[in-house]
């Protein structure tokens, strides 16, 4: 009792801590309908719409540091999506890779929405090129280094405006395709996986469904299915309190939303090769969001924890644990495309 108390606290904090954070002005709309823009850019089709388009960037490194036995270096290169914020076009990341071995398997780490700090991911990417799986942690649009002045990290990522809320989800995925290219073509990364938190869970879960070039994917407290969490969970709640039209909006675009549940979706990947963790004491993605899309993907691995939404990656050496065995299993595994 004690302990649940601790770990739905420290997701109460979370929320106090974003609920005093500041809007900044409102991005403009978008020119035209929602309706033109979905016919337009194919946005109902997934696979189309966030088709890899090929580009495989000129990653500048810089900064090495130096470890007992391997390195972590900052990256950064252009996004394929220009916005009208000059730092959100910029990608800005960290890169863990051990000594003489940049073709081992190599994971794509994406942090959760509001992120402002390295802290909590920059452990599990020490951890993963400890066991031999080298580690890129890219900043998400609108976050870290790419947040634009005058706003705080990821307010620009849901907006009123569906299209700019789109186009954003459309950057995020098309950023991290842009290293997943890199991995192959620039390191011969023999195997790449994508592994996300709660938002950066989302994000790793379409990769899973549309980008041919994933190997694996861990889904930790996915924001699966957008609508339902705006509808039900206090994430919803604040979302809408920031922004007053949310709730007319989010029922008037649920198809549109729809278009982006992971439930609604299917991975490329057979269900092995998909590790899902859920926190039982989880405030802001509801137990049954996942058990729907555990169910609507064929039950892969789900590791359920007595942990919040936060704790689960904070305080969670199971977890840690659970995770090094299963990427054993997957380590010589070959490459998922030679599966199909």
């Amino acid at each position: 009792m004690l302990w649940e108390y601790l770990v739905r606290s420290i997701d109460e904090m979370s929320y106090m801590y974003m609920g005093k954070q500041k809007n900044a002005a409102e991005v403009a709309a978008a020119i035209g309908s929602l309706e033109e823009y979905v016919e337009n850019e194919n946005a109902r089709e997934p696979l189309e719409y966030f088709k890899n388009p090929g580009y495989v960037p000129d990653m500048k490194i810089s900064s090495p540091s130096a470890r007992r036995n391997y390195n972590i270096m900052r990256f950064q290169f252009d996004s394929p999506v220009y916005t009208r914020h000059r730092a959100n076009n910029i990608v800005h990341g960290r890169y863990y890779e051990r000594h003489g071995r940049p073709d081992l398997p190599m994971v794509i780490l994406l942090h959760g929405w509001r992120m402002e700090s390295y802290l909590l991911f920059d452990r599990y990417c020490r951890l993963l090129v400890r066991d031999g799986i080298n580690c890129a942690m890219p900043d998400l649009p609108y976050h870290m280094n790419r947040t634009p002045r005058d706003s705080f990290a990821g307010e620009h990522t849901f907006k009123e405006d569906a299209i700019h809320t789109m186009e954003t989800m459309r950057q995020s995925l098309f950023d991290v395709m842009s290293v997943a290219n890199w991995a192959k073509k620039k390191k011969g990364a023999r195997l790449v996986g994508v592994m996300g938190v709660s938002f950066g869970g989302l994000l790793s879960g379409l990769m899973a469904c549309v980008e041919p070039l994933v190997d694996f994917a861990v889904l930790v407290c996915p924001a699966s299915d957008l609508g339902e969490i705006f509808k039900t969970s206090r994430l919803g709640r604040l979302f809408e309190k920031e922004n007053p039209r949310a709730a007319r909006l989010i029922t008037k675009y649920k198809d549109t939303l729809a278009g982006m549940s992971l439930p609604n979706l299917k991975p490329l990947l057979p269900p092995e090769r998909i590790f899902i963790a859920h926190g039982i004491y989880d405030a802001m993605v509801p137990e049954e969001v996942t058990e729907n899309l555990w169910h609507s993907w064929d039950k892969p691995v789900l590791k359920r924890y007595p942990h919040g939404h936060l704790s689960i990656i904070l305080l969670n050496p199971q977890l840690e644990s659970d995770l090094k065995e299963w990427l054993k299993s997957v380590y010589n595994l070959p490459p998922a495309s030679e599966l199909r």
